[in-house]
């Protein structure tokens, strides 16, 4: 992949990702660390997104954190 084609925040998303995955001692990056790391970026549009149809973004938030544990 070619992160010179990505957007500035499609790259700090995906190295938030990375950077998840290696904390939790992961040797590669899933999407579920992606989601994580979208749902942990301030001000990002995917909390929003998620809270505007009515989903719980901390509930989904645990569920990802757990799964990934």
């Amino acid at each position: 992949m070619d992160m010179n084609r990505l957007t500035q925040k499609s790259q700090e998303a995906l190295a938030a990702a990375q950077a998840k995955a290696t904390a939790l001692g992961h040797t590669e990056v899933d999407g579920e660390h992606l989601l994580i790391a979208l749902l942990e970026a301030p001000d990002g549009l995917v909390p929003r997104l998620i809270g505007q149809v009515g989903a719980d973004t901390a509930a989904l938030h645990a569920a990802v954190e757990a799964d990934l544990a």
